[in-house]
């Protein structure tokens, strides 16, 4: 049977680490990724490939360095940066997300596996949703109803070609949203 990459998310600690894999509160940019987002986009979540390689070895991801996941407040569409480091002093933690009711709010993650799907999620594929190609699969999936307190099921799907994801290409990374 099929094990699916789970992320839990617990509520976050004050002052956490710097390097940590975490959905909003401020994100831990390298000087790279600071050059690299734009002023609309919305800091959704860090994931530290060094955490995730340890409980989840895959051909898919970069053994080291952060992926940074973005979504732009206009257009919805989202962005994946890739950022490769040294240690924890390459990184320098930015406010961000001003102005919303959950901006302090962190959520740590934990990595765990399961045979069935579960809110956040990282890496699989699934055919069955809307607007998903062929030789795509899910690099990210977020559930918004247990974030915003929001009365329908609002997900939201961080796809990208397998070929761009070996190629640590996450310009083409697209976004699709799915109420339920």
């Amino acid at each position: 049977m099929k094990k699916y990459c789970c992320l839990e998310l617990k509520r976050g600690k004050k002052n956490p680490p710097l390097g940590r894999s975490c959905f909003f509160g401020d994100p831990d940019l390298t000087k790279e990724a600071e050059n690299l987002y734009q002023d609309d986009d919305y800091f959704l979540c860090q994931l530290n490939l060094e955490e995730i390689k340890n409980a989840f070895p895959t051909i898919y991801l970069p053994k080291h360095g952060m992926l940074y996941f973005f979504v732009s407040l206009d257009s919805l569409n989202g962005k994946v940066l890739y950022s490769d480091y040294q240690s924890d002093n390459d990184f320098n933690r930015i406010e961000f997300n001003e102005g919303f009711h959950f901006k302090n709010k962190e959520y740590s993650i934990k990595l765990s596996f399961h045979n069935h799907h579960h809110d956040f999620m990282i890496l699989y594929e699934n055919q069955k949703i809307s607007g998903i190609r062929e030789n795509e699969l899910v690099l990210l999936k977020v559930h918004f109803k247990k974030l915003l307190n929001y009365n329908k099921k609002f997900y939201l799907y961080y796809v990208i070609n397998k070929e761009d994801l070996l190629k640590m290409d996450y310009s083409k990374v697209r976004t699709i949203i799915s109420h339920r």
